[in-house]
């Protein structure tokens, strides 16, 4: 059998489950952490701490947090289920009480 004939299609949802465990460490790195802090610089100067965030595709919610340590309140939504058990797991973990955590698409904000 061909490893062609081996591939099996998953939903978006199911990829990044799968790879959540592992997520943080496997995609970060010096390149995106200079990204991330230039994002945070960028929204620091069109809103002040107390603003409220909604991160999109929130993933384990490295910027979710990162936003919430900075004095934003933030919501995160992501379709997978245990990228939004981590995230939720590390806030809990820093007791950021301005973080939430909701599973859903971005497809589908309105029902949020």
């Amino acid at each position: 059998m061909s490893a062609i004939s081996e591939f099996r299609l998953v939903s978006p949802s199911e990829a990044f489950d799968n790879v959540a465990q592992i997520f943080d460490e496997t995609f970060e790195n010096e390149i995106t952490g200079r990204f991330r802090e230039k994002l945070y610089c960028t929204i620091e100067s069109l809103a002040p701490p107390g603003s409220s965030i909604l991160d999109i595709n929130c993933g384990t919610g490295i910027d979710a947090l990162a936003l919430a340590r900075r004095g934003y309140n933030v919501l995160g939504i992501d379709i997978a289920p245990k990228m939004i058990e981590l995230a939720e797991a590390k806030a809990n973990r820093e007791k950021l009480s301005t973080t939430k955590f909701l599973l859903g698409s971005f497809e589908h904000l309105t029902e949020i």
